[in-house]
């Protein structure tokens, strides 16, 4: 649930910031009274959607000055520093655990944010994804080289452009992504998917240049190539990302599960309940949060029922401790990554799902853990009409378990009717020391 909230709102953060930083060029492109004051305005929209809005107010600056509007460009900076001083009064503090030193990988960064596109054919392939950043960069360097830069050279009182809207915007997402590489790429490449609207937005920037550039008996032939290309990449962005919003789902609807029944939630480190529990309690209990009634129907078959034997399924588990940068320093944290390749179930469709159980043996205390369905290709996909397949993977935080022995099984809902079975596997837990245990043995202990 903390992911899904987090990540969501942070990816709408980015969405409004655009539409705002759009309404404002369009504001400005229209050289009237009220909207360079409705322009004003947005820039404060902007600026406290998220912290990257700032970074509107230089770019328009510039557009103001290279259209000879000076006592706007004069006015604009008075807005910007307003709205910098209210920012930085304790408004924002920053996420990064630490700035990267690293050049070569804020470059490589920087370029993979206008080329993130290029995962949809080869996921996180970084090599293409850099490359295509550097095409596309370049390309638009060329672009306000030639209509920007010469044009201002030859006419010094330029008024209008051709385009100064887009290449606007362009020069906003150049100084977004310049931020972004220097402030994330301390933990790597820069390759995550909620930047992934700047990559597009660039993409069509530089389709829009393009075909204004070419002559017009050139254009159809252009639109036609990118016709079939927009298709497949359609289809491709469906089939990589199809298992993620299904996961995110299955992710929430577990934690709605754990947090009625259990009052945890195994999606997210223990330590960020706990610290989060002088509100998420209270609300609860008041109800002022008010959870969705998905598992009101099963929520006894799934508890008082007698489970049924799974079957001999193998199961491949991987425990791990990780030392996770934060801005205060490191913690650690351990998980459980669980992979089954055989486990009969097969999804049909959003309604159905297949959930990790962990039951407790003395206080019987019972935990879902979403899972990853396994998935065909693109092309067997295509080819078979099928996307699912039988197996699945499942991933959770471990610090959330107390000590005692819990046994393993599967919750599987099918037309919204659940049903448990248990293997014989089992997870022991004994202070910091987790295994799991099957067939008797000892097969991954940390």
């Amino acid at each position: 649930m903390w992911e899904i909230s987090l990540w969501a709102l942070n990816g709408m953060q980015h969405s409004f910031i655009l539409l705002f930083v759009s309404a404002i060029i369009y504001c400005i492109e229209t050289k009237k009274t009220w909207a360079f004051i409705t322009a004003l305005v947005l820039g404060l929209f902007a600026t406290f959607s998220h912290g990257n809005g700032i970074l509107i107010y230089p770019v328009i600056f510039l557009a103001l000055m290279v259209q000879s509007r000076y006592r706007e460009g004069f006015i604009w900076i008075l807005g910007m520093i307003s709205s910098l001083v209210l920012y930085l009064s304790r408004y924002e503090v920053s996420q990064s655990a630490s700035l990267s030193t690293n050049i070569l990988r804020i470059l490589e960064s920087f370029f993979a944010i206008f080329g993130f596109n290029a995962s949809v054919f080869l996921p996180m392939n970084e090599i293409i994804v850099t490359s295509l950043g550097v095409i596309l960069f370049f390309f638009m360097f060329f672009v306000i080289e030639t209509d920007l830069i010469r044009g201002i050279i030859k006419k010094a009182k330029t008024t209008q452009l051709e385009n100064l809207g887009l290449i606007t915007l362009f020069c906003f997402i150049v100084l977004t992504a310049a931020i972004i590489s220097f402030v994330r790429s301390w933990n790597g490449v820069v390759m995550e998917s909620r930047f992934a609207i700047y990559a597009s937005l660039s993409t069509i920037i530089v389709y829009i240049m393009l075909a204004v550039k070419l002559d017009e008996k050139y254009r159809k032939i252009w639109f036609l190539a990118i016709l079939p290309l927009s298709v497949i990449f359609n289809y491709c962005s469906y089939i990589n990302e199809f298992k993620v919003v299904d996961y995110r789902k299955s992710s929430l609807q577990a934690d709605i599960f754990n947090w009625k029944y259990n009052h945890t939630m195994l999606s997210v480190p223990g330590q960020f309940t706990k610290n989060a529990d002088f509100f998420l309690s209270p609300v609860y209990q008041k109800k002022i949060w008010i959870l969705p009634d998905y598992w009101d129907e099963n929520a006894g078959i799934i508890e008082n029922s007698e489970p049924q034997n799974a079957g001999n399924y193998k199961l491949n588990v991987h425990l791990n401790r990780q030392k996770i940068a934060e801005k205060t320093g490191f913690s650690i944290r351990s998980e459980a990554e669980i992979i089954n390749l055989d486990f009969p179930f097969v999804k049909g469709n959003t309604n159905e799902a297949v959930y990790l159980a962990l039951k407790h043996n003395s206080d019987k205390t019972l935990l879902l853990i979403p899972t990853f369905s396994n998935t065909n290709s693109r092309i067997r996909t295509l080819w078979e009409q099928k996307y699912f397949k039988q197996g699945f993977r499942a991933n959770f935080n471990t610090d959330h378990l107390h000590e005692g022995t819990y046994q393993i099984g599967f919750v599987t809902l099918h037309n919204n009717i659940a049903s448990i079975h248990f293997s014989k596997d089992v997870f022991n837990i004994k202070g910091q020391k987790i295994s799991f245990v099957a067939d008797g043995r000892i097969l991954s202990e940390i």
